[in-house]
């Protein structure tokens, strides 16, 4: 579930799948200003080798990632702190907000940094209470260490969230700015205002019999696949209709046989990522209509943990065991190239345009360490 960056030269903005600048809102005033002391504005980094240059190290199993144009943000999910430093590594990295239970996945829109708590096993906090915050959000604009705002909470329950995903931009047909932020969770998909409130269910069958392994959005609707079922479902964001569009074929017939781990979108295609590092394509249809699932490419490698899609490619992170990890860039025709190697369990991505230059942002969970890499 991975993302794109914002900022006044970049090509594409936050989330995901977002294709459109998202409007700060009337609080909020964005990211600080990025210019250097002498005046210059800083110049992308540099390619970093096979491993990529190091952005912050001895962090604490860093999960997921995201970067605007002033920061690079994390979260560390055994000691409980989201994390941020400057992007030029100008000054060291600080905890940006502290005291969370196993922060994981992030999003980004030009106002707010979110990231999602997990709740699996059941979670008490320090003060013993169990009204767990399992989704927040904090202002990218403002000093650290900040006091976050809670959008949702769970209390005493095991609620893991798999995934989470937003679209900025305006909905079609609707012209208001897109305001909600969905959740994969383990018992069904969510939808959420991003200023906090009470939820919506967006999955047709919630319960403990479904798996809901992923999420993703464009500008109509929500995308989320069912492990139980193995079925890729979409539903409208204004809860017009739900279709399930794809029974993943051909393992239709043997679900337990591949587990998707992630799904992305573009303009035509979903794709899902099995963790044996199978790409399947499912094309977009319109309403009511059916859509085949097909495979793109070879596997790209073994415990793949997170996917990225874009306009162009797709990014995909996996590992075996040890500092056998990779980074893996697939052309839409299906071709791959490694792009980084040699790492440590790499996690989750964020993909930084930047005067047309791409940096990818990735987190090493055994290592402990937040690395980067010009994408050539």
């Amino acid at each position: 579930m991975l993302a794109l960056a914002l900022c006044a030269s970049c090509a594409v903005v936050v989330g995901l799948e977002d294709k459109q600048p998202y409007p700060s809102e009337p609080a909020e005033t964005g990211a600080p200003d990025v210019t250097e002391p002498d005046g210059n504005v800083p110049v992308p980094p540099p390619d970093g080798g096979a491993g990529g240059e190091i952005v912050a190290e001895d962090q604490k199993a860093p999960y997921g990632i995201v970067v605007d144009e002033a920061f690079v943000y994390w979260t560390n999910e055994t000691d409980g702190t989201v994390m941020r430093r400057v992007k030029t590594l100008a000054a060291p990295a600080e905890k940006f907000v502290v005291e969370q239970p196993q922060p994981q996945h992030m999003l980004l829109d030009n106002s707010y940094v979110y990231w999602s708590n997990n709740n699996s096993p059941k979670k008490a906090l320090s003060d013993g209470g169990r009204e767990i915050p399992i989704l927040l959000r904090a202002s990218r604009g403002g000093a650290a260490p900040q006091v976050p705002n809670v959008i949702s909470r769970v209390n005493d329950l095991d609620r893991m969230t798999k995934r989470i995903s937003l679209w900025n931009g305006t909905i079609p047909n609707d012209g208001g700015v897109d305001m909600v932020v969905f959740l994969a969770q383990k018992d069904e998909t969510r939808r959420f205002a991003r200023t906090g409130g009470g939820f919506a269910e967006v999955s047709q069958a919630p319960g403990p019999n479904h798996d809901y392994a992923a999420v993703t959005t464009d500008e109509l609707h929500a995308y989320y696949f069912d492990q139980t079922g193995n079925t890729l479902f979409r539903r409208h964001k204004l809860f017009d209709k739900q279709v399930p569009i794809a029974q993943e074929e051909p393992v239709a017939t043997t679900p337990a046989s591949v587990l998707i781990v992630d799904i992305g979108v573009d303009a035509t295609n979903v794709y899902l990522v099995s963790q044996g590092g199978q790409v399947y394509v499912v094309p977009k249809v319109p309403d009511g209509g059916a859509a085949s699932a097909t495979t793109l490419g070879a596997p790209v490698g073994a415990v793949v943990k997170s996917m990225l899609v874009t306009d162009t490619a797709l990014f995909v992170t996996h590992w075996t065991a040890g500092a056998d990890g990779e980074i893996v860039r697939m052309a839409k025709d299906g071709t791959s190239k490694v792009l980084a190697s040699g790492l440590s369990e790499p996690n989750e991505m964020f993909l930084d345009i930047e005067n047309a230059k791409e940096t990818i942002y990735w987190t090493n969970r055994a290592d402990g360490t937040v690395r980067r890499l010009v994408v050539e």
